[in-house]
């Protein structure tokens, strides 16, 4: 029972050492592509001029839709009609359909592909949107340029700083894990060296086993880090477009080849300087 227990304690220990790791990596990650979403989730939009033509609008629309900068499917087309029923509780009267003529004109949004988004790029599609006589006003924000660089450059920064202190306590931790592991068959191991046992024989039961508890750990620390990622998919439900399942596949076998690899060359080592 006593043996059992203590199996379970060192899982257990291992697998938040794991869970470590993997939460700044997983962080780390994402951050490298922090300033992709952060560009590709920022709405574009242009304001078309007042009373134009459904025909001057649709041709627009048109030639808004066959350029290669959008995003497919990106673009949304906003009415008078769609004012009217977001409105309609807040104006009264005539003075709702005033209202929606003169202050409320027609708004194509839209959001352009990543390559676009560069400051020169950018430039150079403002000028053809331009170009159209339909357009009375292109807004984006200026954060699509250099300001937004370097807020996600100092995010990324403490990400990977968040990472490597995880890590580091991460491996300092492991490795007392592992000195507990060989302490508590250190008497077993020098009877085994006195009687003249191969170093081989010696070190094959105890690695063995201490894999099979290092996988065990790895497997727990995914299922926690996959319980926190989904978790936040329905406790903060806007993380859904920034978390990507590719980057957390990645973290998972890491954490499974890190976990067994770590603790074997760790236990191997101590039980060799025991030994020798």
């Amino acid at each position: 029972m006593e043996r059992n227990r203590g199996f379970i304690l060192h899982v257990l220990s291992y697998s938040w050492v794991l869970f470590l790791i993997g939460f700044g990596l997983l962080a780390w990650f994402h951050g490298l592509g922090l300033d992709r979403k952060l560009k590709e989730n920022t709405a574009l939009a242009i304001e078309l001029k007042p009373n134009l033509s459904n025909e001057a609008t649709l041709k627009f629309q048109k030639w808004l839709t066959d350029q290669a900068e959008l995003i497919p499917g990106s673009l949304q087309h906003i009415t008078q009609g769609d004012y009217a029923s977001l409105l309609a509780n807040e104006l009264v009267g005539d003075s709702l359909d005033l209202s929606l003529n003169k202050l409320l004109p027609e708004i194509f949004i839209f959001k352009l592909k990543q390559d676009f988004l560069s400051k020169d790029r950018l430039k150079v599609f403002e000028e053809k949107v331009y170009s159209q006589n339909s357009v009375q006003n292109f807004s984006f924000q200026n954060e699509l340029t250099s300001d937004l660089s370097k807020s996600v450059e100092r995010i990324r920064i403490g990400f990977l700083a968040m990472t490597l202190l995880f890590v580091l306590v991460g491996f300092l931790i492991s490795d007392y894990l592992a000195q507990v592991f060989v302490d508590s068959r250190t008497a077993i191991i020098k009877n085994w060296n006195e009687l003249g046992a191969t170093e081989e024989k010696i070190l094959a039961p105890y690695l063995k086993r201490v894999i099979y508890l290092a996988l065990a750990s790895a497997c727990l620390s995914v299922c926690m880090l996959g319980l926190i990622v989904l978790l936040s998919y329905y406790l903060v439900p806007w993380t859904a477009s920034w978390l990507e399942t590719k980057k957390f596949l990645w973290v998972m076998c890491i954490l499974l080849i890190l976990g067994p690899t770590l603790q074997y060359v760790l236990v191997k080592r101590k039980i060799q300087l025991l030994i020798n």
